[in-house]
């Protein structure tokens, strides 16, 4: 039909320029953010047929997508990176909350560890540090939102292996502690353990 024609066939085929990473620098972040969050709040409570507005909502995360960006072809190179950026993003999300050092994600896309460095950097606008910690940052809110366990466990589940450490970037990140974002946020509010 004509939305797969127009817009999925391109998709599909790597004929759309979309970034391997939406951030809040990103313009739409806060638009991509808050759908995600409805379907999160979709799965979370399952009324009837709430399969019908999880679809509803995917359209409009893809509908954000493409009016933001325009079709455009990958020359082989760039391609190429974007594999590379998508088996790093992949290999974090399977492994996450265990300890990763740079030498080990260089050696997944077969990069030293410096031009791997390099790579990510420019390729993301993130440091390879500052990107696994924002994303267990990201676990660990999700984590204290719907896990009735204790800080300390939220933050070993999330890959931290110091629970002050944990603490200290929560804060920074989020300008809160794990202990108040989950006073605020936890669908356990009233029976928490710490």
């Amino acid at each position: 039909d004509y939305c797969n024609n127009e817009f999925f066939h391109p998709l599909f085929s790597g004929l759309m320029d979309f970034p391997p990473l939406i951030t809040c620098e990103t313009p739409y972040y806060d638009s991509i953010r808050s759908t995600i969050d409805a379907i999160d709040h979709l799965c979370d409570t399952r009324p009837y047929g709430y399969q019908l507005a999880i679809k509803g909502y995917w359209f409009q995360i893809f509908f954000t997508l493409f009016t933001n960006h325009p079709t455009k072809k990958y020359s082989p190179e760039q391609k190429k990176s974007l594999e590379k950026v998508k088996l790093i993003l992949s290999y974090i999300q399977e492994n996450y909350s265990r300890p990763i050092t740079i030498e080990e994600i260089a050696q997944v896309c077969y990069y030293s560890k410096s031009h791997f460095m390099k790579f990510f950097k420019e390729t993301t606008g993130y440091g390879f540090t500052q990107y696994l910690n924002d994303y267990r940052l990201a676990v660990a809110t999700q984590l204290l939102q719907t896990e009735n366990v204790s800080i300390l466990e939220i933050s070993q589940q999330a890959g931290f292996e110091n629970v002050s450490y944990f603490n200290r970037l929560f804060k920074r990140k989020y300008n809160m502690t794990p202990t108040a974002y989950r006073k605020k946020n936890s669908i356990y509010r009233h029976k928490t353990k710490e």
